[in-house]
């Protein structure tokens, strides 16, 4: 005589998925000097340390340039088009940083 045991089907959880989240990626060993080099999305937010949705809001009222290129749902920059944002945000941290600054290598007499 056969024995059965029903007992419920182990399920592993399934990994949470975001859509629309995108993930920074490493920028590590790509080539940054060259204009024509493609960024993915996750590349943009690691080179400007932003979130996704971020990203998203400053693209759609004007602040960065939309992706030159979808590859199917996926958004593509060329690093000559990334390069003047960078250095404009750079550029305002650097002068609105410095405002209000203090200088500790003054003696104050």
């Amino acid at each position: 005589m056969a024995i059965t045991i029903n007992r419920p089907a182990i399920i592993s959880p399934a990994k949470k998925s975001y859509p629309g989240n995108t993930k920074p990626r490493s920028v590590q060993g790509m080539l940054l000097d060259d204009d024509r080099t493609w960024l993915r999305a996750g590349h943009v937010l690691t080179l400007l340390g932003i979130s996704s949705p971020t990203l998203y809001r400053r693209i759609n009222s004007g602040k960065f340039p939309p992706p030159d290129e979808m590859r199917g749902k996926h958004p593509y920059w060329r690093v000559g088009t990334v390069r003047p944002y960078i250095k404009s945000e750079v550029e305002s941290e650097i002068v609105g940083g410095s405002q209000g600054a203090i200088n500790h290598d003054q003696e104050t007499i």
